[in-house]
């Protein structure tokens, strides 16, 4: 790892430090998904699980939905 990042910043690469995680794991957040290598899983963040946990119950309750509900629920379950 130490020669990588000499290598990265003689070639003029800076590497941010805080936002890397140098220690490899299995089990991390990336772009809003949080991955799990070893059982070959990716998940919606927690926030966001709720998020359509809550639009879904409400498309449940409701008698009709605006398009606009429709359209935020299929967002919600299509962008990470």
């Amino acid at each position: 790892m130490q020669v990588i990042l000499q290598l990265t910043k003689a070639l003029g690469w800076l590497v941010n430090l805080e936002k890397s995680d140098l220690i490899p794991n299995q089990h991390f957040t990336f772009i809003g998904v949080v991955y799990d290598l070893q059982y070959q899983l990716m998940f919606p963040r927690l926030d966001r699980y709720l998020e359509i946990q809550k639009i879904i119950r409400h498309v449940l309750l409701v008698h009709t939905v605006s398009l606009r509900e429709w359209q935020s629920l299929l967002g919600h379950l299509y962008n990470p």
